[in-house]
This record gives structure tokens, sequence and C-alpha cells, in this order.
């Protein structure tokens, strides 16, 4: 099969779920930073955001916990992306091998 170029609203749709799925792994990375940075103090910066996180949006969600939200919310607008145009390929390509077979049978008479 041809090589397809990708549409516009495909390359958006990939964007917007890499987006996200950077945002969450950014927040996970910054998590494990957070965690493992030395000097486990009061003034560790991560910690503090993410104790004023958690404590503000009052959902017992840290960094970590955001980040797999929002990677997995990537992944999911990444395979509704893949899916529709799999569907839109799959349904061309029986278009196309109807027509090649009602041309040989025109052809065949």
């Amino acid at each position: 099969m041809k090589n397809k170029k990708i549409s516009p609203k495909e390359l958006i749709g990939y964007i917007i779920a890499g987006l996200f799925a950077l945002f969450g792994l950014s927040l996970m990375i910054t998590h494990t930073v957070g965690v493992y940075m030395p000097g486990l103090n009061i003034e560790n910066a991560i910690a503090v955001a993410e104790a004023n996180l958690v404590t503000k949006l009052n959902i017992g969600l840290d960094f970590l916990g955001w980040g797999i939200v929002f990677l997995s919310i990537g992944v999911i607008i990444a395979l509704i992306v893949l899916l529709t145009v799999a569907k839109k390929v799959d349904l061309e390509v029986e278009k196309n091998q109807r027509r090649a077979q009602r041309l040989g049978q025109l052809r065949g008479k």
C-alpha cells in the first residue's frame, strides 16, 4: 500500500495526545526528583508544591497521581485517533478492492 500523508486533523490529534502524555511524564519525573532530592526537609520546594496541590484541590492526588492521569488521557486520545484513522483506511481499501473486482468482472465478459 502507498504511504499516505497524515491529515491535519490526525496531526493535531497526535500533537494534543503527545502534549498530554509529555505533561503527565514531566509531573511523574518531578515527583520522583522531589522524593529522592537530597536534603529531604521542610524546605524541599517540590515536596512543598505537592503538599500545597493536595490541600488546595482537596483531592488525594500528588504529582505522581496527576502524572498518571494526564499520561492516561494522552494515551486514550492517541488510541482514539489511531482507531479512527485505521477504520477510515480499512474502508478505503475495501472500496478499492470492490472497485477492482467489478472492473475485473466487466472486462471478463
